[in-house]
C-alpha cells in the first residue's frame, strides 16, 4: 500500500521535527515547511494527501494558506494545528475550507485517529469521471491525448494535452500561472512562462474550429471587471498575456476563445486581453 503524503506546515522547527518523525514512523511520507510561503511552494511542486497547517507562521499565516489550497484542490483534507483557542478562530479556521481544527498542545494519538478520519472519508471511490469530454464540438480523450474534431483525431503534445487537462479540471475556479507552470514545467521561470505562451498559440490552432467570440485589449494601467467571465478560458488566456499571476474566475463554457484572443507586446507581457462573449 503506498504511503499517505502529508504537507506539514509548521514554524516550530522541534514540533515539525517530532511531528515528522513520528508520522514517518507510522508509514506517512511527510514534507515538512516552516512558514507558509515555503509549504504553498511545496503543495504546488508535489503530490500530497492530507495537510497539516499551523495557524501562527511567518510570511504567510495558516488561514491564507489554506485558502490558496483549497482554490486549488476543493477535497485535500486540511487539518489545522494551532494555540488559537478562541471560538471565533475556529469558526473562522473550519469556514475557509478546514475539516479539523486540534489545538495545541494535543497528543499524537489525537492527531493520527483525525487523519485517518479524514483519509478514509475522502478515500471512498467515486464514480470514474469518463475520460472523453466534449468541449463545445470538440472531444478531448484526455487518456490518450487526442483532440476529435468532426470525427477526425489530432494527436497533442504531452504539454499541450497537460495543459488543456488542467483547464478542464480547474472550469469554474481560479487557477494560478505560477501553479499551472510548477506542475507542468517544474518551475516558474522567465523561460517557463515564454514557453508557456507558446503552448497556448498551438491549442488556440488545435482548437480554430470552435465558433469564435469577441476579443477585446485593455492596457495595464485599466483594472479588470468585478464580474466573472463566461469562459475559464478567457481568465487564462489573460493571465498568459499579463503581469498579473491571478486569473479571474469564470466558468467554463467554450475553448473558441483560444482561437479568438490577440494580443499585443507578446515578448513583454505588456498587454492584459479579455475575452469571452457577452453575459
Amino acid at each position: 500500500m503506498e504511503a499517505k503524503k502529508v504537507l506539514l506546515a509548521e514554524d516550530d522547527m522541534n514540533l515539525g521535527k517530532v511531528l515528522s518523525t513520528v508520522l514517518t514512523g507510522k508509514g506517512f511520507e511527510v514534507k515538512h515547511a516552516n512558514n507558509g510561503e515555503a509549504a504553498f511552494e511545496l503543495f504546488c511542486t508535489h503530490e500530497f494527501d492530507i495537510c497539516l497547517i499551523d495557524v501562527m507562521m511567518p510570511i504567510k499565516d495558516g488561514f491564507t494558506l489554506a485558502q490558496e489550497i483549497r482554490k486549488l484542490d476543493k477535497k485535500i483534507p486540511i487539518i489545522f494545528l494551532t494555540a488559537k483557542t478562541m471560538q471565533e478562530d475556529m469558526i473562522k479556521g473550519l469556514s475557509i475550507g478546514g475539516d479539523d481544527y486540534i489545538t495545541k498542545p494535543f497528543t499524537m494519538e489525537i492527531l493520527l485517529a483525525r487523519m485517518q478520519a479524514l483519509l478514509r472519508r475522502t478515500g471512498v471511490q467515486e464514480e470514474p469521471e469518463s475520460h472523453i469530454v466534449n468541449i463545445g464540438n470538440i472531444q478531448f480523450d484526455r487518456k490518450r491525448q487526442v483532440l476529435i474534431v468532426n470525427g477526425e483525431e489530432q494527436k497533442m503534445t504531452s504539454r499541450e494535452a497537460a495543459l488543456l487537462d488542467m483547464l478542464y479540471e480547474q472550469r469554474n475556479d481560479v487557477l494560478y500561472r505560477s501553479y499551472a507552470l510548477k506542475k507542468i514545467w517544474g518551475e516558474d521561470s522567465f523561460y517557463n512562462s515564454r514557453n508557456m505562451d507558446v503552448y497556448i498559440t498551438r491549442l488556440r490552432k488545435l482548437l480554430k474550429s470552435e465558433p469564435t467570440t469577441t476579443a477585446a485589449a485593455f492596457s495595464d494601467a485599466e483594472p479588470l471587471p468585478k464580474r466573472p467571465y463566461n469562459s475559464l478560458y478567457c481568465a487564462f488566456i489573460a493571465a498568459m498575456f499579463s503581469s498579473s499571476s491571478v486569473m479571474r474566475r469564470s466558468s467554463f463554457s467554450s475553448l473558441s476563445v483560444l482561437k479568438s484572443c490577440w494580443m499585443s507586446s507578446v515578448t513583454t507581457g505588456a498587454s492584459m486581453m479579455r475575452l469571452g462573449r457577452e453575459m
